[in-house]
C-alpha cells in the first residue's frame, strides 16, 4: 500500500468527488450564516439529521439582491470538496436559491418596495370610505369562516344595508386571477358603495393570492373605495398595503365598514337639532338687521312729512301769539271802561264813547291787518322754505355754474372768455365755454 501525504491524500479524494458527482443539488435550512471581509459567505446547511458546511464565494454572491439569513430555506448547486488547510468536508456553492416560505418573504419583500416607489401605498392616491354605504359588495369564499363573520357584524351593526355577495375562490393557483375578475364586475355594478375584500386567517402560502401584483393593481384601479380584512391581526398583504382602508380581521373590516344604526341616528338627530338651532339663529339676525335697515333707510316722504309737521307747528305758534294778542286788547279794552264809567261825567262819556267807538274800529282794523299781515308772512316763509331747497330752485329752471375750479360762480367778472364752465341743471349738467 503506497503511503501519501495529507495533502495530496485531499487531492485524490477531491479528483474522485470530482469524476463521482461533479455537481450536486442539495436543500436545506441555512444556519451559522456569516460574511467575511473579503466578501465571501459561510454557512451550514442542515436538515434534522445532518450538517454540510458550505462556501459561497463572492464572485458567485455577488448577484444577489436579499441578504442571507439563518433559518432561510435553500436550495444550493455547487461541487463537493474537502478544504485542505483545515481537512473540512464542504460546499463550494455556484448557485442558490431560497425555496418554500423564505422565497415567498424574500418575493413579499421585492413587490412592496417596487409597488411603493410607484407610489401606491401613498396615503393621498387613496379614496375615502363612504361613511352611510348603502350597498357594500363582499368579495370572499363563499364556505368561509369570513363570510359568515361579515354577515353577523353588518347585520348586527346596521341591518338596512345592504349586501352583495360576490363569491370568489380566494386560495390556490387560480385564486389570484378568480379574484381580479370579481373586482372588475362589481366595479360595473352602478349602486355598490363599498367593497371589502377578505378572507380568515392561514399560512403564507395561503394568503400569498392577495400578495399578486395582478391584485394590487386590481384594487389600485378600482372607482369603488376598497376595505380589505385578511387573515389574523398579525397578517399583512400587499393588498392591504394598496387598499383604501385596511382592517386587521374580517369582522374588524365589518366595523369599520358601516356605522351602527343606533349611533348614527342618534347623531343625525343631534345634527338636526343643530341645524335647527342655526337656522333659528340666522333668521333672527336677518330679522334684526332688516329692521335696523328699514329704520336706517328713510323715504324722501318722511322729510317731506318732517317738515310739514314743522310748519303746522309753526302757524299753530302763530294763531296762539294773534289770540294772544287779541286778549291782551280786549283786557285794556276792559279797563278803559272801568276808568271810563268811574269818572262818569256826560260829557266825558260821549267823548270817551266816541272814542271808545274809534278805538274799537281802529282796534279792529288792527287786529284785521295784524292777522292779514302775519298769514302773509306765514305764506312768505312756507315759500321761502321751498325757495331755498336747491332741488326746488333747479326744477324752475335755475342753473348752478361752477368755474374751472368746481367753485360756485357769482359775478360774471369772475370768469374770462374762452374759459370752460360746468352748468348744472335739475337733470345732469353741461360743459361750456364762455364767448363773453
Amino acid at each position: 500500500m503506497k503511503v501519501s501525504s495529507v495533502s495530496e491524500l485531499i487531492r485524490r479524494v477531491n479528483r474522485t468527488l470530482d469524476r463521482q458527482l461533479q455537481k450536486v443539488a442539495v436543500r436545506g435550512e441555512l444556519s451559522g450564516v456569516r460574511r467575511a471581509s473579503s466578501g465571501h459567505i459561510y454557512f451550514r446547511l442542515k436538515d434534522d439529521k445532518g450538517v454540510l458546511d458550505a462556501a459561497f464565494f463572492r464572485h458567485k454572491s455577488a448577484s444577489l439582491d436579499y441578504t442571507l439569513r439563518d433559518g432561510l430555506e435553500v436550495e444550493c448547486k455547487g461541487l463537493l470538496t474537502v478544504f485542505a488547510q483545515q481537512g473540512r468536508f464542504q460546499l463550494v456553492v455556484d448557485e442558490l436559491d431560497l425555496v418554500g416560505v423564505g422565497a415567498l418573504s424574500i418575493a413579499f419583500e421585492r413587490m412592496r418596495n417596487r409597488l411603493r416607489g410607484e407610489g401606491l401605498f401613498a396615503p393621498e392616491r387613496k379614496q375615502p370610505l363612504p361613511t352611510f354605504p348603502r350597498r357594500i359588495a363582499l368579495i370572499t369564499s363563499p364556505t368561509g369562516a369570513a363570510l359568515r363573520d361579515l354577515l353577523h357584524v353588518l347585520r348586527r351593526r346596521n341591518p338596512s344595508c345592504s349586501i352583495l355577495i360576490a363569491a370568489c375562490q380566494v386560495q390556490g393557483v387560480q385564486a389570484a386571477p378568480k379574484i381580479v375578475q370579481m373586482l372588475e364586475a362589481v366595479n360595473r355594478q352602478p349602486d355598490v358603495d363599498l367593497i371589502i375584500l377578505g378572507r380568515g386567517g392561514g399560512s403564507i402560502e395561503d394568503l400569498w393570492p392577495f400578495n399578486e401584483e395582478i391584485v394590487a393593481r386590481a384594487i389600485v384601479a378600482s372607482r369603488i373605495p376598497v376595505l380589505t380584512g385578511i387573515g389574523h391581526e398579525t397578517d399583512f398583504s400587499i393588498a392591504d398595503f394598496v387598499a383604501d382602508k385596511h382592517a386587521p380581521t374580517p369582522s374588524a373590516a365589518a366595523e369599520i365598514a358601516v356605522p351602527e344604526e343606533a349611533e348614527w341616528r342618534e347623531a343625525l338627530k343631534a345634527k338636526e337639532h343643530r341645524l335647527n338651532q342655526l337656522m333659528r339663529q340666522m333668521l333672527q339676525e336677518h330679522t334684526l338687521t332688516l329692521s335696523i335697515l328699514r329704520r336706517q333707510l328713510q323715504p324722501p316722504q318722511h322729510k317731506l312729512e318732517q317738515q310739514r309737521r314743522q310748519l303746522e307747528h309753526y302757524t299753530r305758534d302763530m294763531e296762539k301769539l294773534l289770540r294772544l294778542r287779541l286778549q291782551q286788547e280786549v283786557q285794556r279794552i276792559k279797563q278803559l271802561q272801568g276808568r271810563l264809567e268811574a269818572s262818569n261825567p256826560q260829557t266825558t262819556l260821549v267823548q270817551l264813547r266816541q272814542r271808545w267807538v274809534a278805538l274799537s274800529h281802529r282796534l279792529r282794523h288792527q287786529m284785521d291787518t295784524s292777522l292779514q299781515q302775519h298769514q302773509h308772512r306765514l305764506a312768505r316763509l312756507g315759500q321761502r322754505l321751498n325757495d331755498l331747497s336747491p332741488l326746488t330752485i333747479l326744477d324752475r329752471g335755475y342753473a348752478l355754474v361752477y368755474d374751472k375750479k368746481e367753485e360756485l360762480l357769482r359775478d360774471a367778472a369772475d370768469v374770462s372768455p374762452g374759459e370752460r364752465i360746468r352748468i348744472q341743471l335739475q337733470k345732469g349738467s353741461i360743459q361750456a365755454e364762455v364767448i363773453k
